[in-house]
């Protein structure tokens, strides 16, 4: 039987080194809705919007930059610092109910129950150690229990002994809870989404150029299914 030569390309030092001057910066613009008003009305669509330009656009490389804050239904307040209350796990997609991307009035991609969808793309794809390192960023960290228990550790027995774990603790929602806890003022929040996070075109890494561009959210009817507390 003839032997297999097998070579390690380590130790190939002459190979001509690979020079890639195709792109020399990415420069990032903010774009806004189109109206600065009323972007919380519940079912209403916020729409963003792109004019065609000389200009060489990539929205796979696009994001959405989220800021908002968590209070009170009933006084508009802060909650308290010892309230057991925070975000879901993806909670920012779980605000809308449809969201559209569209490129030259033609419908490119269009979810609706984006919470659910991305959600479900998010647990297929992502490493479990995202949600302990740049998960944060776009409120990605996952629930290890299904309680609404930031306590990882049982209070001191009265007469006195060893102090138990937690068996409802959920490092998940505790680290959420943190997050919006130690923000000043308390409660509110920013958070990044990356369109690959979103569209399944996202992955497209390919220039679009000199074409309108259009983005709408949908606002939900209801916040209930972005909250998650004890009681």
């Amino acid at each position: 039987m003839a032997a297999l030569e097998i070579q390690d390309n380590s130790l190939d030092i002459l190979e001509p080194i690979a020079v890639d001057n195709s792109i020399e910066s990415w420069q990032y613009c903010d774009y806004t809705p189109q109206s600065q008003s009323n972007l919380d009305r519940r079912g209403s669509p916020i729409k963003i919007f792109i004019n065609a330009s000389d200009n060489c656009l990539i929205p796979s490389k696009s994001y959405l930059l989220i800021k908002g804050q968590l209070v009170r239904n009933d006084n508009g307040n802060p909650f308290d610092a010892n309230a057991e209350i925070a975000l879901v796990n993806n909670a920012m997609m779980y605000l809308f109910s449809e969201i559209r991307y569209s490129i030259k009035d033609m419908e490119i991609e269009r979810i609706s129950e984006p919470g659910q969808a991305t959600s479900i793309f998010g647990y297929l794809s992502l490493p479990d150690d995202f949600s302990t390192s740049a998960g944060l960023e776009r409120c990605w960290s996952k629930d290890t229990t299904s309680s609404a228990s930031s306590k990882e550790f049982n209070d001191i027995p009265a007469g006195g002994g060893p102090v138990n774990k937690n068996t409802n603790y959920n490092q998940g929602f505790a680290a959420r809870r943190s997050f919006l806890m130690s923000s000043n003022p308390r409660g509110s929040f920013s958070f990044v989404i990356p369109f690959e996070h979103i569209f399944g075109f996202g992955e497209y890494n390919k220039v679009i150029y000199n074409v309108n561009h259009e983005l709408s959210l949908t606002r939900t009817s209801t916040d209930t299914l972005a909250i998650y507390r004890a009681n």
